[in-house]
């Protein structure tokens, strides 16, 4: 654990972690920097230059994001220079910004709208422009949009963080942008479409697909809850407006949720879902009761005992590890067969073959298995 030092913030004397960066250090005082590019828990690059401070001391402001917290130090987050600044970057986003905040998506949890209002903003002073570039959502998932972007970084960087490397910045100056490889839309790269930039965008240039004119974050119901897709058990946040799921994100922030996570729940209301349980007769589905299948169930593995090699089990990939361990205790114990495999064999190939591309065979793995005295997992 980090040594606390003894620092003022705003005048207000606080023990802090030494090395903390001074946005978390005051947030965790109940002091909000304000801020466009900040990432909790990753290094802060001091890009939008909204989180100036006065530090005794130094003479000219420096980004929160970057400086790290140390004994006496003496800082000031609100004085009338810093605010000036703020206010400045703020006019200057909104002259290349839309101001379409009546029917945005995002209105009521934008950044750039909580602080224009702040600074009472509400026309840029500058020269507006637009440089009208073309909407990406030629796939079911994401759609982006680069006019409303802020040039903040926050999705390159979670992009980067999780290993995807799908977004990066094009061009320089006024007109550089947030884009893909040689610009292509995201279904023609190696995206994931986790969504992970969506929570991360501040604004409203990165969008869950469809989400338009399906309700505004004042009229959700948010309830946080636990993915069961598969075994990690991610926490999730469902946004729900008259019964119908509109969304779902991460309540944690920069939180990885995979694409199924996210986007999965058009599932809840698919009319091809299967809610009974069916039997095969004369080579057709039809529904029963439970009790029938239960009973079918029983009689087709009792008949199976008598030939187990004759039978095998099949495990979605997306059980814990607990429940396949009691799978496959059933299927040898019970049954009597070792033939027994998951769907993980149908996708996870590619991860088997990268790991022995990289680090080939290890000798005698089972031997260092059973001889090891400690096996961490």
């Amino acid at each position: 654990m980090a040594n606390l030092v003894t620092m003022k913030i705003d005048g207000k004397e606080v023990q802090l972690p030494e090395g903390m960066n001074l946005i978390d250090a005051a947030e965790s005082v109940g002091i909000h920097i304000p801020n466009l590019c900040h990432l909790k828990g990753m290094k802060g690059i001091g890009a939008c230059r909204m989180c100036l401070v006065e530090i005794e001391g130094m003479k000219a402001p420096v980004t929160a994001c970057t400086m790290k917290v140390k004994q006496d130090m003496k800082i000031k987050t609100d004085t009338e220079r810093v605010k000036e600044i703020r206010k400045f970057v703020i006019d200057l986003i909104l002259s290349m910004h839309p101001l379409d905040c009546m029917t945005c998506p995002k209105a009521g949890v934008c950044w750039l709208q909580q602080y224009a209002y702040d600074f009472d903003i509400r026309e840029s002073t500058f020269t507006r422009k637009s440089f009208g570039y073309k909407i990406d959502n030629e796939n079911p998932f994401i759609e982006r949009d680069p006019n409303y972007c802020i040039l903040c970084g926050r999705c390159v960087r979670v992009c980067k963080e999780q290993g995807t490397r799908i977004l990066e910045f094009m061009g320089r100056g006024v007109t550089a942008k947030v884009t893909t490889a040689q610009d292509k839309p995201l279904h023609e790269t190696d995206c994931t479409f986790c969504g992970n930039c969506i929570d991360a965008c501040p604004v409203n240039a990165i969008l869950e697909a469809g989400r338009r004119l399906h309700g505004r974050e004042w009229e959700f119901t948010k309830t946080e809850t636990t993915c069961t897709l598969c075994g990690s058990n991610c926490s999730l946040v469902v946004s729900v407006k008259e019964d119908n799921v509109i969304k779902i994100a991460s309540p944690k922030p920069n939180g990885y949720i995979c694409a199924a996570g996210r986007f999965g729940y058009d599932s809840l209301k698919s009319p091809k879902r299967i809610s009974k349980p069916m039997i095969r007769i004369e080579g057709q589905l039809v529904e029963t009761t439970w009790q029938d299948a239960l009973k079918i169930i029983i009689e087709k593995l009792k008949a199976v005992k008598k030939n187990p090699s004759s039978a095998g089990f099949i495990a979605s990939a997306g059980i814990t590890n607990e429940d396949a361990y009691a799978l496959q205790k059933f299927a040898r114990a019970a049954i009597g067969t070792n033939n027994i495999d998951s769907t993980a064999s149908l996708y996870d190939k590619a991860t088997v073959d990268a790991y022995l591309n990289s680090f080939g065979k290890i000798p005698e793995a089972a031997h260092c298995i059973t001889e090891a005295d400690v096996i961490v997992a």
